[in-house]
């Protein structure tokens, strides 16, 4: 499995072992048999025998996956798991007669004052602020009333903004004042929809004879420079609808994201 880098399965197929190992103890219960008659002492000694056996084989398929563990395993067994080889036969790792080690657990219970701790030490920021938006300084939006005033201030607003990426500054430091930019390119648009009203039935059928366009030029297969402009088009048209709409803008199709194969 780990030749074939498939971890997981190899996990899952030596849990499966120890899942059967455990059901195997409990089923034959050698606590109780080593109570009983001589015949059932000795039953209980083969039952915990390959029981033993069975922990030592899982040790070693562990090894690869958590060293540190195994070796604890090691101690308990009185063995160097290291020593052993996995091969096609079934082999019996603790010879009769062996003597292990002292048993203790493998892992320490976790309180739940200590898990509070990891996780206010690892949970990261669950929620991030809102983002701040900025202005060029002794620029008011409320005193805009023209779509000439606003374009001049969009054009302030990304100077600025080109000015503060160009001399290599901080995100957030410039990061407000792009969200401050996008906000006034949205407002224009609003302005410029309002400047020239378009009812919601004539964009759709606008839209309607894009996509129309769209769709015959991709069936002919015409070449990406002769589409993307019209695609361009399309996507304007709905964004416009949305604002109309009063509806978040439609910027087109998203790109999927790809999945990395585990």
């Amino acid at each position: 499995m780990l030749d074939k880098a498939k971890l997981r399965d190899g996990l899952r197929l030596i849990l499966s072992i120890s899942r059967h190992g455990n059901q195997y103890m409990q089923f034959q219960k050698p606590w109780v048999l080593v109570k009983g008659s001589c015949e059932d002492k000795i039953k209980a000694g083969t039952i915990i025998g390959l029981s033993c056996n069975l922990v030592c084989l899982i040790a070693i398929m562990l090894q690869p996956y958590m060293p540190q563990t195994v070796n604890i395993i090691g101690k308990q067994l009185n063995v160097d798991i290291s020593t052993f080889l996995l091969n096609n036969f079934v082999s019996i790792f603790l010879q009769p007669g062996h003597k292990i080690g002292k048993p203790a657990p493998l892992f320490d219970k976790i309180d739940a004052s200590v898990v509070n701790q990891l996780k206010s030490r690892f949970a990261g920021k669950q929620n991030s602020p809102e983002k701040e938006t900025l202005l060029v300084p002794g620029l008011d939006l409320t005193q805009i009333s023209s779509i000439e005033q606003m374009e001049e201030a969009i054009s302030k607003q990304g100077d600025l903004v080109k000015s503060l990426k160009q001399g290599k500054a901080e995100k957030s430091e410039w990061e407000p004042y792009v969200k401050g930019l996008l906000e006034m390119k949205k407002s224009l648009e609003q302005m410029k929809i309002a400047s020239n009203p378009i009812s919601i039935d004539d964009l759709e059928k606008e839209i309607s004879k894009q996509g129309d366009i769209v769709r015959k030029l991709k069936e002919a297969k015409v070449e990406k420079s002769e589409l993307q402009p019209e695609i361009n088009l399309l996507i304007q048209l709905k964004s416009k609808l949305s604002l109309v709409k009063g509806l978040p803008a439609d910027n087109g199709p998203k790109k999927k994201q790809k999945q990395n194969k585990k």
